[in-house]
């Protein structure tokens, strides 16, 4: 005979131990259509709308396991890039310097030009392959596109990219995505 003390023990033990458990292990249990499209200081993006992308194919090498550095070959098309310089022109801005909660203009650490593009259908397409290439869950904040553009003698001179001052504002990883002009 099952005792019945166990059978109620059970709703308790999913609520205070399960549950606790499988979060730890994979994250807080959200379905994608309960996550707002949310813009964190116009920079990061907690879920992507839903566009209809066509098909493309890319090659990817890797140059390093340890640390991982993979070489992604016609990530972005031809059309792609192009359209990407064409909505950036009119954006760049001087590239900034970051150290703790001081930003800067520092030109003997960066000189270059960076750009916020807007997020029309290419972009989210371009987004979304990034995510997917990744491998990122949908509850995942990512960073929105940059273009950068280096002229004669700019540089970035070696740096982290983290701040370590809280987990949303660290980078996980570098998004595939980066077009330098």
């Amino acid at each position: 005979m099952i005792n019945l003390g166990y059978i109620a023990a059970l709703p308790l033990g999913y609520l205070f131990v399960w549950l606790p458990v499988q979060e730890m292990l994979f994250g807080p249990a959200q379905k994608s259509s309960d996550l707002p499209v949310t813009i964190f200081n116009s920079s990061f993006i907690a879920l992507d709308e839903h566009v209809s992308c066509p098909p493309h194919t890319y090659n990817t090498f890797i140059l390093s396991h340890e640390p991982l550095v993979i070489y992604i070959e016609n990530f972005l098309s031809p059309q792609e890039s192009k359209h990407l310089i064409d909505i950036s022109e009119d954006k760049f801005a001087p590239s900034t310097v970051s150290t703790g909660s001081d930003t800067s203009i520092r030109k003997d650490v960066r000189l270059s030009e960076v750009a916020l593009v807007d997020r029309d259908d290419t972009v989210q397409c371009i987004e979304q392959r990034a995510r997917a290439f990744q491998g990122w869950r949908p509850d995942l904040q990512i960073e929105r596109l940059r273009t950068q553009r280096y002229g004669v003698g700019g540089h970035y001179s070696n740096h982290y990219d983290w701040s370590g001052a809280s987990r949303n504002a660290d980078r996980i990883s570098l998004k595939p995505t980066g077009l330098l002009i």
